[in-house]
């Protein structure tokens, strides 16, 4: 999908310490674009080109065969006074649309891993894993209990059990389509 055209500017935005930018079309009415309630401005890790086009690219792939990825696109924003740069225009997971368009309603529990996980059980309080995970979706009604679940089920599982359950706490076949796409990439 694409997104566009934007221009931006407005002395309340901190350019050099506010990247990525969020966009919240319903922050303060109801109202969206192209169905999204929000979405991301990005710039390429440290700016380079390869990362500029390794994510959308990703997307696309994991896309091409029915994963969930967001829709992204190029474009060229400019903000205040700085010259115009090329960004990552990008749906996030966590927006209303996104979740409905790929899980068809809102009883998923959408958790977000930050880089190098401990994915390992750390008993049931849930505060044992708030600098691992954050939740994305229902934080209303904030529930880590069926990931803890699953960390413990895959920490102490014998191969046998893990083998045969599984399939219980993920969608195995999704799983290894990413894995397969991840290793294609690298």
């Amino acid at each position: 999908g694409s997104f566009g055209p934007w221009m931006m500017s407005g002395d309340s935005i901190n350019y050099d310490s506010q990247l990525p930018l969020l966009i919240k079309f319903d922050k303060y009415v109801d109202q969206t674009y192209q169905w999204h309630t929000l979405i991301s401005l990005r710039v390429g890790w440290m700016g380079s080109d390869e990362t500029l086009l390794a994510e959308p690219y990703t997307y696309e792939l994991y896309q091409e065969v029915w994963q969930p990825a967001p829709d992204s696109s190029y474009g060229s924003v400019q903000i205040d006074w700085k010259d115009p740069e090329l960004f990552i225009i990008s749906e996030l997971p966590e927006d209303d649309y996104y979740i409905s368009k790929w899980f068809g309603d809102d009883n998923w529990i959408l958790y977000k891993a930050w880089n190098f996980v401990d994915f390992s059980y750390q008993w049931e309080d849930p505060t044992l894993y708030s600098d691992y995970f954050s939740q994305k979706t229902r934080v209303n009604d904030y529930d880590l209990s069926p990931l803890i679940r699953m960390l413990k089920f895959v920490t102490n599982s014998d191969d046998e059990e893990f083998e045969e359950k599984i399939d219980n706490y993920i969608d195995v076949e999704s799983v290894l389509t990413l894995l397969a796409i991840d290793d294609f990439e690298s």
